[in-house]
């Protein structure tokens, strides 16, 4: 009975060392565990960490270059308002330069020569003035169709090849007398105060005056 006893024993204290050394090898492995996870969430918190401090910098230059566009805009919309306010100061002239005229030397006049002193010949005498025509018909009609011009003879006579003149405010015909028909006849002579017919080169009016020569 007491070897059974102390068998008992000894394998209660076996069984106690094999207890207690499994309980110390489960508690020295859970630390490790724990270590592990506790530096899994460290490592988890820096890199979140690390995203916000990324994040908040990419923010910040992202406003701050937000903010230097504008005011590199409004410093231009200033310059511009500046420039349209202002007048534009035109160039200034360039300064002539006085020149001096070039001083001439004054040349000294000859004496005159008894020669040019003598008069010029004197100049010849005008011709003397043409007399006025007279007139000495009237043109009382005109046939176009057949260029015949009937004349009233107020001073005589007119013969055939002298010349006249025929005058009017739109005529001016020189000629000479060609052929003249009295009654349908040809005669060689008109005398004062006769009608007679005149062949004629041009145009003829009523009221143009006939001149001699």
């Amino acid at each position: 009975m007491k070897k059974k006893k102390a068998a008992t024993r000894t394998a209660k204290k076996a069984t106690k060392k094999t207890a207690s050394k499994t309980t110390r090898k489960k508690t020295a492995a859970k630390p490790k565990k724990k270590t592990a996870a506790k530096s899994r969430t460290t490592a988890k918190r820096k890199t979140v960490a690390a995203k916000k401090s990324t994040a908040k910098k990419s923010t910040a230059k992202k406003t701050t270059a937000k903010k230097t566009t504008a005011k590199k805009t409004a410093a231009k919309k200033t310059t511009a308002k500046r420039s349209a306010a202002a007048p534009r100061k035109a160039p200034a002239a360039p300064k002539e330069e006085k020149r001096q005229a070039p001083v001439i030397p004054m040349r000294e006049t000859a004496a005159p020569s008894p020669s040019a002193t003598t008069t010029s010949p004197a100049p010849p005498p005008a011709a003397p003035p043409m007399p006025a025509e007279q007139p000495i018909g009237v043109v009382t009609h005109y046939y176009s169709h057949l260029s015949v011009a009937v004349v009233q003879l107020n001073e005589g006579p007119l013969r055939v090849g002298e010349p006249i003149h025929i005058k009017g405010h739109t005529t001016d015909l020189r000629q000479s007398v060609e052929s003249m028909e009295v009654d349908h006849q040809s005669v060689q002579e008109a005398s004062a105060g006769q009608i007679f017919g005149l062949k004629v080169r041009d145009h003829v009016r009523e009221h143009d005056q006939i001149f001699r020569g």
